[in-house]
């Protein structure tokens, strides 16, 4: 390590020094004998050594990603964490941190060095999340970085069922009346219809169904009274969307 700037703070006695050291972390300075004078020419009588450890913080956080899909699991891996430092082989730990940019932290968690989801992410919901980083560095340096996690879409059918089944009425026992409904496809992928039910005395198609994203498919339905009365019930129509009920009668 190399010494400059000698500051005398008490006359002759304490002097203040600059060490820049040749390689990081544990630096050692020797001090040898009659190696410093004063201004009468007297020298330090005896050669002295000490340590000391020369540390520069994190200058950077590094995130493998800076988004995920929504319909995630919590826990799942947002992203991996690494850390700028110029001292080789310094280790770091992460945590969320308050300070600006961190109003979403409570939805995320640090485990090591993996940025997790704490929530279920819904892009139609919000969009982003800004949350507040730090890394640490084996003897306490610190460094903060302010982050955005942006939501990515998961095309997903959206359903939307129109016709209010209403049978012209009256009919006749035992002869089949045929009614409409029409099932629409608000989303962003192909809806599939995986199961119809039926109340009693009402039928018709129970599967096999698809429609386009924007799109929509009459489907026709049944109806055959067996007595003279009043019916009603709900058909409930499930998809890989969601499942809608149709009140009918």
């Amino acid at each position: 390590a190399s010494l400059s700037n000698f500051t005398e703070v008490t006359t002759g006695t304490v002097w203040t020094v600059d060490v820049t050291p040749t390689n990081l972390g544990n630096v050692t300075v020797d001090v040898g004998a009659n190696s410093a004078t004063d201004l009468a020419g007297n020298g330090n009588s005896a050669a002295s050594q000490f340590s000391i450890l020369y540390n520069n913080i994190p200058t950077d956080i590094t995130l493998s990603a800076s988004s995920i899909l929504e319909n995630n699991a919590i826990g799942d891996m947002v992203a991996n964490l690494s850390t700028t430092d110029v001292d080789a082989g310094d280790t770091h730990t992460y945590s969320l941190v308050a300070g600006t940019g961190d109003t979403d932290n409570a939805s995320f968690s640090i485990s090591g060095d993996q940025l997790l989801a704490q929530e279920e992410f819904d892009l139609e919901t919000k969009a982003s999340y800004d949350i507040r980083i730090q890394t640490m560095d084996s003897q306490g340096g610190t460094f903060e970085k302010a982050v955005t996690i942006t939501i990515d879409n998961v095309p997903e059918a959206d359903m939307r069922i129109t016709g209010d089944g209403n049978i012209p009425g009256p009919t006749p026992l035992g002869i089949p009346q045929n009614f409409d409904i029409t099932i629409h496809n608000d989303g962003d992928a192909t809806l599939n219809i995986t199961s119809i039910l039926y109340p009693a005395t009402f039928g018709g198609p129970v599967s096999g169904i698809s429609v386009t994203p924007g799109n929509s498919q009459v489907v026709t339905m049944n109806f055959t009274p067996p007595a003279a009365q009043t019916y009603t019930g709900d058909i409930t129509i499930q998809s890989n969307g969601r499942s809608e009920e149709r009140r009918v009668g």
